[in-house]
């Protein structure tokens, strides 16, 4: 134990960030679900009387994954501080506690976008169902990532569909880790003060 507090290897670091991450993911995938839900009831309720409760639901389904992985921040403050980390003690063990988790989000978003590249009318329908399986267990696993992704390349924001999906599940796997161990550098005020006395 340091004297700021228990050193963290990088497997504690990434344990601590996944259930943090999956915590979130089940936050944001409600989140998103109730939104659209209370969207999709009020624009049924006023369809007859011309309201745009769809220009509503677009703004709150593209702002909640910007919230949500500003989320990563405080996240990583809090695990950091509930686990009474120290600082990781080189640059080295600062970068592969965001390296570690954005090489698992890349070869998730590979393996998405790989999916989608692949054509033929043989594989059309198994395409189709591993696809329709990588887009729920993202919703599960990687809810914040995967509705920035979906926002993005559901408008029309990516460009082409496989390159553009890369270049977004590139800084969809990169953001969280970042934050969550930028955030895990600050522990909460007071914490300190805790231990110590």
């Amino acid at each position: 134990m340091g004297k700021n507090g228990v050193f963290a290897t990088q497997t504690a670091r990434l344990g601590g960030f996944a259930v943090g991450h999956l915590a979130l993911s089940v936050i944001t995938a409600a989140l998103h679900l109730l939104l659209s839900g209370i969207f999709l009831q009020l624009g049924a309720w006023s369809s007859d009387r011309g309201e745009g409760w769809g220009e509503a639901l677009e703004l709150a389904t593209g702002v909640l994954p910007f919230l949500c992985m500003a989320l990563y921040f405080p996240l990583g403050m809090a695990v950091a501080t509930l686990k009474g980390w120290e600082r990781p003690r080189s640059w080295r063990e600062g970068v592969l506690s965001v390296l570690w988790p954005a090489l698992i989000a890349w070869a998730w978003a590979a393996l998405v976008a790989a999916t989608v590249s692949l054509d033929g009318a043989a594989a059309e329908n198994q395409v189709f169902g591993v696809l329709l399986a990588e887009v729920c267990i993202s919703w599960i696993f990687a809810a914040p990532s995967a509705a920035l992704v979906f926002f993005v390349v559901s408008r029309g924001l990516a460009g082409v569909l496989v390159p553009g999906l890369l270049f977004w599940g590139f800084w969809a796997g990169l953001v969280p880790p970042l934050l969550f161990t930028l955030g895990s550098l600050f522990p909460m005020r007071g914490a300190e003060k805790k231990r110590a006395g």
